[in-house]
């Protein structure tokens, strides 16, 4: 089976505005081991789900600045933190 192509449905997966509003990064290894086929595509995703750099089905080593004021920015916009319950989590 082949995984989602790269773009809004992919990075709604692992949209990071369903959980804490932060970057979060999409690894994904490339290539064959000889079982399995590996897709790539591995992301570095900001806190409103776009792609800040994507890869694609080769090896590479992917980076990225972060604008921290953004993302300060999305974490007050977003108050999750309001609605946590560490009774229930541990």
């Amino acid at each position: 089976m082949a995984p989602p192509p790269p773009g809004p449905l992919a990075n709604f997966i692992t949209r990071p505005g369903h959980r804490k509003p932060d970057v979060y990064g999409r690894v994904n290894a490339v290539g064959s081991d000889g079982t399995y086929t590996f897709f790539g595509h591995s992301a570095i995703i900001d806190p409103w789900g776009n792609a800040i750099v994507e890869g694609g089905e080769s090896e590479l080593l992917l980076t990225a600045t972060i604008e921290t004021d953004m993302v300060a920015e999305v974490r007050a916009k977003i108050p999750v933190f309001k609605d946590r319950r560490p009774s229930c989590t541990g």
